[in-house]
């Protein structure tokens, strides 16, 4: 009994945990992105299209991907491979130098990567956790809101003494261990 409640809330704070991550990662490019247009020599608008391509593949590919988590039924790994890819894409923007088409692309990646969380994860917390649902709905969304607020301030300290790309990699890597856990 006890090893059954360990292992569920075990189960719960990695789901808020990933959560943090992709929440937080709607809003971790927004602080860097002065940093980016500069060493890029890019103008406003392509430093804007940079957010925009992870909001258009996530707009595109939300209702595809939900599809697809249900008829695979295999909802953890649909969960952990859209936050992996959307972990190395950042990565990958930390890596590429100054080819913004490139960068583009990785932007792409990470809203097709995040895209699948929010369906995936709402329904295993829903199906997993019945016995107090508001409660336990409230701890995964917790999850979530803290990575949002916690995830910009985190990127612009380490923006501030590390730079950008250094940063993106310090913020990515603890994703890619949750999602190997």
């Amino acid at each position: 009994m006890v090893s059954q409640r360990l292992a569920q809330w075990f189960h719960l704070t990695s789901i808020a945990g990933a959560h943090g991550f992709s929440d937080g990662f709607n809003y971790l490019l927004i602080p860097v992105l002065p940093l980016i247009m500069k060493e890029l020599d890019l103008t406003i608008l392509q430093t804007g299209m940079i957010v925009s391509a992870a909001g258009l593949s996530q707009f595109m590919m939300l209702m595809p991907a939900s599809i697809l988590s249900d008829y695979l039924g295999n909802r953890r790994t649909v969960l952990a491979v859209g936050l992996m890819v959307a972990s190395l894409s950042f990565l990958g923007i930390s890596a590429v130098g100054k080819y913004y088409q490139l960068i583009l692309i990785l932007a792409f990646l990470v809203g097709l990567g995040n895209c699948t969380f929010h369906p995936t994860a709402t329904a295993l917390v829903s199906e997993g956790f019945t016995s107090r649902p508001g409660f336990f709905m409230g701890i995964y969304s917790l999850g979530g809101n803290i990575g949002s607020a916690a995830m910009p301030a985190l990127i612009g300290a380490l923006a501030i003494s590390f730079g950008w790309r250094i940063g993106l990699r310090i913020v990515a890597a603890p994703a890619i261990i949750l999602v190997v856990m």
